[in-house]
Parts: C-alpha cells; structure tokens; sequence
C-alpha cells in the first residue's frame, strides 16, 4: 500500500494517516518532521530530500502525510 495523505491545515491528515499506518501496519512519514526540526527550525532542503529517499527506499508500504 502507498498513500498520499494531502490536504490544508487542521483539516484531520495527521490523525488520519496515523489511523490508516496503524490498520495497515504501514510506517507513516509526516512531511512536517521532514521539513521542520525542533523548535520549528525550516530544515535545510538537500537533508530533508535525504531523509525522504531513505524513507522511500527502506519501505515497500508507506502512507505520506503532506500540507497542501
């Protein structure tokens, strides 16, 4: 299974692909870790495209959670 989970802020995507993650026994990547780090410090870009490809490449499943 591959989901893409999109939608404008506050409208339930986090909830909703932690539900289906869980249902589906799939790992969820949250694009706000992604791009934000603590503190909600932006993340430099070449990073944050490493860490989505290792996400992609270590999963056959996955379900992405994304702002529009």
């Amino acid at each position: 299974m591959r989901t893409a989970v999109i939608g404008y802020s506050g409208a339930g995507k986090s909830t909703l692909a932690k539900r289906l993650g869980e249902r589906y026994s799939c790992p969820v990547l949250h694009f706000d870790r992604i791009g934000w780090t603590e503190g909600w410090v932006q993340r430099d870009k070449e990073e944050g495209k490493a860490l989505t490809a290792r996400f992609l490449d270590e999963n056959d499943a996955w379900i992405l959670e994304r702002l529009l």
